[in-house]
Formats: C-alpha cells, sequence, structure tokens
C-alpha cells in the first residue's frame, strides 16, 4: 500500500481567503464575527496538527518497532547460519532454500520500511502545511483583534464628543 499523497487541503475547514470587504470598512462587530471564525480556524487546524503529529508519532513507532525486528530476525537467522556451517553437507540444500525464503521475507521487511518512512515523510509536509496555516491565521487574528481595538476607541471617542457637544 502506497502513501497517501498530499492534495494541499487540510481535512477540516477550507482556508480563509481574504474577506471581499476591506476590514476598515467593516463594523466592530463584523470584525469579532470574523476574528472569532478565524480564532475557530486556528482551532481546527491545532487540532489536525496534533492528530497530524499522533499520526506521525505513530509511524515512527512502527518504523522503529520493524527496524527491531528486521535487526533480531537477521541477528537470528546469522546465528543459525553460523551453527549450521558445522552441520553435514546434506543440509547445505536446505539452508539454501531456508536463506531464499528469508531473502525474500528481508525484501518484504524492507519494503515495508520504506512505505513507513514515506508516509512519516507525507505526515511531516502535512505538519508543516498546517504549521504554516496556522501562523497566518494568527497573524490575521491578531490584526484584526488591533483594527477591533482601535474601532472600539474610535468609537469611545466619538460618543464623548457627541456627549460633549449636547
Amino acid at each position: 500500500m502506497s502513501p497517501a499523497k498530499r492534495t494541499g487541503k487540510s481535512s477540516g475547514k477550507a482556508p480563509s481567503t481574504t474577506p471581499p470587504v476591506s476590514p476598515s470598512s467593516m463594523s466592530p462587530t463584523d470584525l469579532r464575527v470574523l476574528a472569532q471564525a478565524l480564532s475557530d480556524q486556528v482551532q481546527t487546524l491545532t487540532a489536525e496538527l496534533q492528530t497530524a503529529q499522533d499520526a506521525q508519532d505513530q509511524a515512527a513507532s512502527l518504523h522503529t518497532t520493524q527496524l527491531q525486528t528486521l535487526r533480531a530476525q537477521i541477528h537470528d537467522q546469522a546465528m543459525e547460519i553460523q551453527g549450521w556451517e558445522h552441520r553435514a553437507a546434506s543440509r547445505s540444500q536446505d539452508l539454501r532454500l531456508l536463506l531464499a525464503d528469508q531473502a525474500v521475507e528481508i525484501r518484504d521487511l524492507t519494503g515495508r520500511l520504506d512505505r513507513a518512512s514515506r508516509q512519516r515523510d507525507v505526515m511531516r509536509d502535512d505538519n508543516d502545511h498546517l504549521l504554516r496555516e496556522m501562523a497566518l491565521a494568527g497573524s490575521e487574528i491578531h490584526q484584526l483583534q488591533s483594527r477591533i481595538h482601535d474601532l472600539e476607541r474610535d468609537l469611545e471617542d466619538s460618543q464623548t464628543a457627541g456627549q460633549l457637544r449636547m
């Protein structure tokens, strides 16, 4: 089984696009809604990142386990071969058959290790992609929160000025 290819899309919500309306022309309420949506997106991306990291950890653990198993099998096979070298010549045909079977098994295990490595690499790419999306969303949230703060201050100033005129 080959590893899944990255399509560039996360499994959650689609990445936000630049809103059609400039944030400076949006009301504080609209900016709060937009900031909440971006905050929700950051939470979703964080959950996806954690899921991807967990999957990467599992793949790495599987990779390590398979590598240890392969090494143990190779060691055991080497020890068996050393013992057989001292036995009768009639066993040589049996050894050849066993070695051929073990070579097939080693190739199979090596293929499984290669697939696990490729899956790990895909998961790392996915993690990197999610980290970039989170950074972008965090930056957008920060800008919107600053804009909300500025607008609220302007609103308070205009309300204060309106009360002074009365």
